[in-house]
């Protein structure tokens, strides 16, 4: 099941970032070596549905011949990619509220590089995205919130 692209390029290359999916419930992604902050650091985070099937789908674009998985995952991944990625309304309105939360992110991010993630003026942002209905299931977000509010940043 390939894309019929041939995109290569060097995988050797110690700028690119390399994903592999080590079973259905760990994904390894290894950054390159360019930012000193983040050297030798391991990070452990939740991802949701739809991290799996952008990585799928992502997969599945850049493969050249093959894709591999377990009995039946390859198949479920079709049907999947067919579902959420069709042309339909409810995908249309997915989208739209997954362009929000990229732009939520955007911001909430840029406040972060600015002023700090402590900074009341980033702290009010977060409280805000908190309350909005769109974040109600990031785990992420309520995760660094409750952080904050239990080292006393949040009242």
């Amino acid at each position: 099941m390939g894309s019929g692209k041939v995109k290569w390029s060097d995988p050797f290359d110690p700028s690119n970032m390399i994903q592999v999916p080590l079973d259905n419930r760990h994904y390894l992604i290894i950054y390159p070596n360019t930012e000193e902050l983040i050297k030798e650091m391991v990070f452990r985070s939740r991802r949701d549905f739809y991290f799996v099937l952008t990585s799928n789908h992502n997969a599945e674009e850049n493969a050249e011949d093959w894709i591999m998985g377990k009995p039946g995952t390859v198949q479920a991944h079709t049907v999947d990619q067919a579902k959420h990625f069709g042309d339909t309304l409810e995908n249309a309105s997915k989208m739209d509220a997954f362009a929000e939360l990229a732009r939520n992110a955007k911001t909430l991010s840029n406040l972060i590089d600015q002023y700090g993630i402590t900074h009341e003026v980033t702290i009010n942002k977060i409280k805000e995205l908190v309350e909005d209905p769109l974040h109600k299931n990031d785990v992420a977000l309520h995760d660094s919130y409750n952080e904050l509010k239990r080292k006393g940043y949040i009242i």
